[in-house]
């Protein structure tokens, strides 16, 4: 399991930093982490990280919240910072890698509570109907009781993969197909 919350407070493993905190009008509040540090992944490193490698296309079910059981913004302590959470409910259309139902739920960092808005540079929520390839891992997020454990995408969302008509292909460039996938399991 990862703690992903230390990744935020020393900056590295991926998680990015905290770079601007600025007012919005009147009471927003909008906070944008970076994907400074993100060290782009190969397909080979992402597959075998992954905990889950599926087909996925969003439900239209998200669920953003703070991660306090009250939801709402709280002081942080130690390693665990205040963080808005997009849970976003997916159907797995085919499993390629590991074991899972045919719905899961994937945590990513950001969205909209109240008048705070928390966005991960280049993280963005799937959009329904597509589908989407995804790398997912096991991760331990913070959370203001504790930690909590949730699927999430390898390395900064490098492991969403939206189709480009001949396979798949991310935001940092990589492309693959399910058969090449199939062939390396």
């Amino acid at each position: 399991m990862k703690r992903l919350a230390i990744a935020f407070v020393v900056a590295i493993a991926g998680f990015g930093v905290l770079t601007q905190v600025a007012q919005q009008p009147a009471t927003r509040h909008h906070i944008v982490l970076s994907s400074v540090g993100s060290t782009p992944l190969t397909i080979a490193e992402m597959t075998e990280a992954a905990d889950v490698v599926a087909l996925v296309r969003p439900t239209g079910m998200d669920r953003v919240h703070w991660n306090s059981a009250a939801n709402s913004s709280w002081t942080p302590t130690d390693e665990r910072l205040a963080m808005i959470y997009n849970d976003q409910q997916v159907e797995v259309v085919d499993l390629l890698r590991g074991r899972v139902g045919q719905s899961i739920t994937i945590r990513n960092i950001g969205g909209l509570v109240g008048d705070t808005l928390m966005e991960m540079e280049g993280l963005e929520p799937l959009d329904p109907p597509s589908t989407y390839l995804v790398f997912l891992e096991t991760v331990d997020t913070p959370t203001r009781e504790g930690w909590e454990s949730a699927l999430s995408f390898i390395s900064q969302g490098q492991g969403i993969f939206v189709s480009d008509g001949r396979g798949f292909v991310n935001d940092y460039g990589l492309s693959v197909t399910l058969e090449d996938l199939r062939s390396k399991q």
